[in-house]
């Protein structure tokens, strides 16, 4: 052989990092303007089909609850929080005023009784029409509906008074 032929080996074959996954960013908001006691946001980033931990509800101010987190620009409450999709996404706060009657308190004198049951029973078989407050304050039991089970249930709080 006219020439001398060198090998090496490498001892570590150099490998390519892995590209970093892309993450977006997911921001909560809340507005003092919108029932919250203080203005509030808070971004995380998360990469395509990840989940994201929705933070703390922020505190309502005084006569408003908490209802939940809505993506922005929309009312549907979300329950399932991350990032499904290649763009940002803001999560809003929800409030609503807070509930300003007694459970089972359907007549509105401060207290739930045997009329309040009565009513209840009477709404249920139709022969009355309740209010939407009247309703909230009938379902004492939050099935969405007013039935026997929620007069039981006045009728077992005043029994227990």
């Amino acid at each position: 052989l006219a020439g001398e032929m060198t090998i090496e080996f490498l001892d570590e074959i150099a490998e390519e990092p892995e590209p970093e996954p892309t993450t977006y960013p997911v921001t909560f908001k809340a507005s003092a303007e919108d029932g919250a006691s203080e203005d509030y946001e808070e971004t995380f980033y998360g990469a395509l089909n990840t989940a994201v931990t929705a933070p703390k509800a922020p505190e309502a101010a005084e006569g408003y609850k908490f209802v939940g987190w809505a993506v922005e620009g929309t009312d549907e409450i979300v329950i399932n929080f991350g990032v499904y999709a290649e763009i940002s996404v803001t999560y809003i706060a929800v409030y609503e005023e807070a509930e300003t009657y007694i459970p089972g308190d359907i007549t509105g004198d401060g207290k739930a009784d045997f009329i309040d049951a009565s009513m209840a029973l009477q709404a249920y078989a139709d022969v009355i029409t309740l209010t939407a407050e009247q309703i909230a304050a009938a379902d004492v039991n939050g099935d969405g509906k007013v039935d026997f089970m929620d007069a039981t249930a006045i009728l077992q709080m005043w029994l227990n008074s």
